[in-house]
């Protein structure tokens, strides 16, 4: 069956996730099917379940950047597409509203379309597996600032406690200074010894 496009992408169905799905557009009947795949280590492409929807139901086809929208005639989404480039995706747009002929023929045609869409599903796979390691090293940066924190929190607690310490231990020593002062005798020294005379019709007389 001639086959106007086909292509690993990213898509999402109403209620779901986001999956990586062969996506291939067919002549016969004019029908989008999404296969649910994943590579295996030793370089096998596992498929799973398939989505597929009549052209003749889809109302309405959209494209923003590298996302298309198809929309069910009468409303309700039926699946967003995303390409790895931009212009991926409007070529998608552009077979999805249009007539277009791509032959899939003989065995090797097959055998290194197979490969094709292993190096893409690869590659997605790569990209979510870079996306997790940023992720993974951003969790960690924020738990190592959060620990650090932490730390200089509990050195400012720790200065708060000695700096109170070192202020109770000066108000004692002022303390204690003042009373030793007030108990010292007062000095001497503050009025002179008048020598008084026996005798003396006058009295008592200053020296000079």
């Amino acid at each position: 069956a001639a086959v106007l496009q086909q292509q690993v992408l990213r898509a999402m169905l109403p209620g779901e996730g986001e999956n990586v799905f062969v996506a291939t557009l067919d002549e016969t009947p004019g029908a989008l099917r999404l296969v649910r795949t994943s590579a295996s280590d030793d370089g096998q492409i596992n498929f799973g379940s398939e989505v597929s929807a009549l052209m003749s139901d889809i109302g309405e086809v959209s494209v923003a950047g590298d996302a298309v929208k198809l929309i069910k005639r009468g409303g309700g989404a039926f699946c967003t597409l995303w390409a790895e480039r931009t212009s991926d995706a409007e070529n998608w747009a552009a077979a999805l509203k249009r007539a277009a002929s791509y032959e899939c023929g003989d065995e090797d045609a097959l055998r290194a379309r197979s490969r094709q869409l292993h190096e893409q599903i690869r590659a997605l796979e790569e990209v979510g597996e870079q996306r997790g390691a940023r992720l993974d090293k951003l969790i960690n940066q924020f738990n190592g600032t959060m620990n650090l924190l932490v730390a200089v929190q509990e050195m400012v607690e720790q200065q708060k406690k000695v700096i109170l310490a070192q202020q109770v231990a000066v108000a004692a020593l002022r303390s204690e200074v003042g009373d030793e002062r007030r108990s010292a005798p007062a000095a001497s020294g503050g009025g002179r010894i008048i020598p008084v005379r026996l005798g003396d019709p006058a009295g008592a007389h200053e020296t000079p």
